[in-house]
């Protein structure tokens, strides 16, 4: 994808789409492959040839993430190394320690926004940085954050008028545009309770409960395997909450299963495991 993406022009609306998808679908697919490869290349001991080519293929990710124009996805993949800066503070015996791979992140995220000031002063920001500035330099923060804006709004008057069982499953289009198209508030949380009410959002969060815990009882361990899954399922999280329906964010409720069932039934594996990779605490 990320090599098709070098040679798809753009289309009129300056995005690009690849293989049949939208740049949004492109970017979010890149974005889930970057927080992989980030995770390998700050925890699992690989030969260092090995480890430049994997580099090498993360900046080329994150160069067609930047050039596909595509705001949500790339703000999402930011916001989902957070679980590294937050467990990677470390006190034992009263001595405050740094795991090693958060200077590492705050190493390549000060060089990114000096990239990005470079870029900036010299006129080539790449798409999604100028979508960006868009909200803060445009009246009503742009066409499209406007538009979002305004189904947000709605969306909470028609959650209002049944706020505890909603107004069924499929009547976001219909209550807003008349008509049963495809159309949806842009956010699954106003989406879920214009639908499903406040019924269908305790539903929604009951999903959530189990596996925030011991996702968390894991990552206090600094547990390579449990801190992807917990960046895979912010990413997915966030971008759920800018763009697509129920049925578009179907990858955030896979993983969201599939940790369910990986951290329930081997979590004592995959902590005994994935400790042997970590390096030790400096």
């Amino acid at each position: 994808m990320s090599v098709e993406g070098l040679f798809v022009n753009v289309n009129k609306g300056g995005f690009k789409d690849v293989l049949g998808g939208n740049y949004i679908e492109f970017s979010r697919v890149l974005g889930l492959a970057a927080i992989v490869l980030t995770y390998i290349l700050l925890f699992i001991k690989k030969k260092k040839v090995l480890k430049l080519f994997l580099a090498f293929l993360l900046l080329f990710m994150l160069f067609n993430i930047l050039n596909a124009g595509a705001r949500g996805p790339l703000l999402a993949l930011i916001i989902s190394l957070f679980p590294i800066l937050f467990y990677g503070f470390f006190i034992k015996n009263r001595t405050f320690k740094l795991h090693v791979s958060v200077i590492y992140v705050a190493a390549a995220s000060f060089i990114g926004m000096l990239y990005i000031v470079f870029l900036y002063f010299t006129n080539n920001l790449p798409t999604a940085l100028l979508r960006i500035m868009v909200i803060f330099q445009e009246q009503g923060m742009g066409a499209s954050a406007a538009t979002r804006l305004e189904y947000y709004n709605q969306s909470l008057l028609y959650w209002k008028a049944n706020f505890l069982f909603g107004n069924g499953i499929g009547s976001w289009p219909l209550l807003h545009d008349g008509m049963d198209i495809k159309n949806y508030p842009h956010n699954i949380i106003l989406e879920l309770g214009s639908e499903l009410g406040l019924i269908g959002i305790i539903l929604f969060l009951f999903l959530h409960m189990y596996i925030i815990k011991d996702l968390h009882d894991a990552n206090k361990s600094f547990s390579f395997f449990s801190l992807m899954l917990t960046s895979i399922l912010i990413f997915y999280f966030i971008n759920s909450l800018i763009s697509g329906d129920i049925n578009e964010n179907r990858y955030y409720f896979a993983f969201l299963g599939v940790s369910t069932f990986v951290m329930k039934n081997f979590k004592q594996k995959v902590s005994v495991e994935n400790q042997n990779n970590l390096r030790e605490f400096q």
